[in-house]
């Protein structure tokens, strides 16, 4: 298995200054009203440095070496070195300055007893100024120190990735105005209602800009629109919330490592438009006799409404072949519910508890070809208390379960059409079986 040695030094300084003022008063109601000015000045550097080595495929693997023969049977090369089969796969070196300003007010307005509205709005100033080093390809065969003259070749220092010492600068600026409302309507001590919308942005990143520097202008900010209402019971043996939610982006930014027709890894960025619906609900049942039952679920319908490749499309595919797929990555429907026993018996208290967790199947690319299985997860827990000794047990994912959360971007995540759906055959895991204990003392 040929794995990734990336390497990433990120070293960021900042001074932040958040001034605000803040009254209460009465008009129509009670208010608190809160303005304020926000500031930061940061300096970041980052440099990337990724490398491919060839793995067991086992539990804490060992390298491997491939190696070149001729017609005789005879070695006269290396694919790997040390296990490495690539020097220099991708790299990355960056420096910028940002600054941020933004001017902001809140008002939380109690109408009356039952009505409450809070509002506010916010306006961004941020400015981006950096260099990005211009990468090049190079052959290392004739310097490379751990190739002795008696020494094999190896393919492996053939094409590095590396800098060379030029560097393209970006300077963006983005503004941008927010803002907030919602409102809770209390009928009894029983039932509530509420309703909330916001509309926000989120900018580009210096390590956004800095994937392409010279075409940093074709980064916009990615826009967001959220809503969402629901209603709250909070009964003495039923407390509930049932939410139905709408959220919109616009122009959200992705960025992938990809290898290119040549062999190279390299990052391709794409902004992709969505727009998602559902409903949630959370019950909690109980306590009776000191049993009771939490349960939580999710639906959820999100759709790619748009989508447009950063600097022009890639393997032949054009994002229009996208629209109207589901979002990479995310489920249908989610459910975990936990069941838990509560018990206080000779100065002795604790609980115990069961944990089921369903997450359905997903697609681990843009164009809904690869599969990422559903997966069941069962684990269960127990705490002891004793004049202030503590005991914590956990036991998670019981039946050692195999679940992917996301597949191998490096090639699938722009896999078009045709050819009917495959499962993923290998992604990121979650964690298998394990176990924790814990012991506290509370003085």
């Amino acid at each position: 298995l040929e794995s990734g040695w990336w390497n990433v030094e990120t070293s960021v300084e900042s001074l932040i200054n958040d001034f605000s003022l803040a009254r209460a008063f009465e008009a129509s109601g009670e208010h608190l009203v809160t303005f304020g000015l926000y500031t930061s000045f940061s300096e970041y550097s980052s440099e990337w440095n990724f490398n491919d080595i060839l793995q067991e495929v086992r539990s804490a693997p060992n390298g491997l070496e491939a190696y070149a023969v001729n017609s005789a049977g005879e070695v006269v090369g290396s694919l790997t070195q040390n296990s490495f089969t690539r020097y220099g796969s991708f790299y990355r070196n960056y420096s910028a300055d940002v600054t941020d300003i933004a001017l902001y007010f809140q008002d939380e307005w109690q109408v009356n007893d039952a009505l409450r509205v809070d509002f506010g709005f916010r306006y961004e100033s941020i400015e981006i100024d950096g260099d990005a080093e211009q990468l090049g390809t190079f052959d290392l065969s004739d310097t490379n120190p751990l190739v002795t003259s008696d020494g094999l070749p190896t393919t492996a220092d053939d094409a590095v990735t590396f800098g060379t010492g030029r560097f393209d600068n970006f300077d963006e600026t983005y503004e941008n105005f927010s803002w907030s409302v919602g409102a809770n309507y209390t009928f009894n001590q029983t039932f509530a209602a509420f309703v909330r919308a916001n509309d926000t942005v989120r900018t580009p990143d210096p390590n956004d800009l800095a994937a392409n520097p010279q075409g940093a202008g074709a980064v916009p900010e990615n826009k967001i629109f959220q809503a969402e209402a629901g209603v709250k019971v909070d009964h003495e043996y039923v407390r509930a919330f049932v939410t139905a939610f709408y959220s919109d982006f616009e122009d959200q930014l992705f960025s992938d490592p990809i290898v290119d027709e040549n062999g190279n890894t390299i990052e391709f960025q794409t902004l992709l438009k969505s727009e998602t619906t559902g409903i949630e609900a959370e019950i909690d049942v109980g306590p009776f006799a000191g049993f009771s039952v939490n349960i939580r679920g999710t639906y959820q319908e999100p759709e790619i409404k748009g989508f447009d490749f950063v600097g022009g499309q890639i393997g032949g595919n054009a994002g229009d072949e996208f629209i109207g797929n589901t979002i990479q990555r995310i489920p249908e429907t989610m459910l975990t519910i936990v069941p838990r026993y509560e018990f206080d018996v000779n100065g002795i208290d604790g609980s115990v508890y069961l944990i089921y967790q369903d997450v359905d199947e997903r697609f681990a690319n843009n164009g809904n070809t690869v599969v990422l299985p559903d997966y069941e997860v069962w684990s269960i827990g127990a705490t002891l208390n004793y004049e202030g000794w503590e005991l914590t047990f956990t036991g998670n994912n019981l039946d050692n379960e195999i679940g992917l959360t996301e597949g191998n971007p490096r090639s699938d995540a722009f896999a078009g059409g045709g050819g009917g759906e495959q499962i993923a055959t290998f992604g990121r895991p979650i964690v298998g079986r394990n176990y924790r204990l814990k012991v506290g003392y509370r003085f």
